[in-house]
């Protein structure tokens, strides 16, 4: 009968140990991080530009949305079924490294379980293919993670801001993701600092500490 009680006891302990601690997520009170809502951090339409700073040399690059498709989003119900969809496109060109940067999401990208939805960023040009990955997802869950299977690495979800500062404009709204092999950055770890209705105002190369800073935009959505 003492053994019983006792193992009863121990497989207690062991499931009470092993059971998942639920996610911690950071996400301001009152805001839904929906497939909808990730559309405002990331699709930007013709006209849209941005204009950065390299914070060590002061040389400057301007990126510009030259072409863009129309957002489409229908789904029936909390679950996901055939006929539900997601889609938009974006392509911007750098004046600086004249490559073409691409912008996606789709329902393909979609996980049942979570409800998580990626954008997936490419970087190319006509004599080069550099890489594509994963640049952020609606997902704002502490120590969430997503592989995408063209790249190498994994792109994490690492802080939010309410507001921060950044090269002296304050932002709202800043999601910061992490990835720790950027195929679209030659595969460097780097940071994104991504604002609602604005998009990446920061860009941290990590293995040679080279810094992009947004210091003009304009902004069509």
């Amino acid at each position: 009968m003492k053994k019983i009680i006792f193992l009863s006891v121990l497989m207690g302990i062991f499931f009470t140990c092993c059971k998942k601690d639920p996610d911690i997520n950071p996400q301001p009170s009152g805001q839904g991080y929906t497939p909808q809502n990730l559309a405002s951090y990331s699709y930007f339409k013709t006209g849209t530009y941005w204009i950065y700073q390299d914070s060590t040399s002061g040389v400057e690059d301007s990126v510009y949305v030259y072409t863009d498709t129309s957002y489409s989003y229908y789904q029936s119900g909390a679950v996901q079924a055939d006929g539900n969809y997601m889609f938009y496109n974006f392509i911007a060109l750098s004046y600086y490294d004249t490559y073409h940067y691409h912008y996606s999401i789709s329902m393909g990208n979609y996980s049942l379980s979570t409800g998580e939805v990626g954008v997936v960023r490419m970087r190319n040009k006509p004599t080069d293919y550099v890489g594509e990955t994963f640049l952020m997802s609606n997902r704002f869950v502490n120590g969430d993670v997503l592989y995408w299977y063209l790249g190498s690495g994994g792109t994490y979800y690492k802080d939010f801001y309410d507001d921060i500062n950044i090269a002296g404009q304050n932002y709202s709204n800043v999601a910061k993701f992490y990835d720790d092999k950027n195929a679209s950055e030659y595969e460097s770890p780097t940071n994104f600092y991504i604002a609602k209705n604005i998009g990446i105002i920061r860009k941290e190369k990590l293995d040679s500490n080279k810094i992009w800073n947004l210091i003009r935009y304009n902004i069509v959505q």
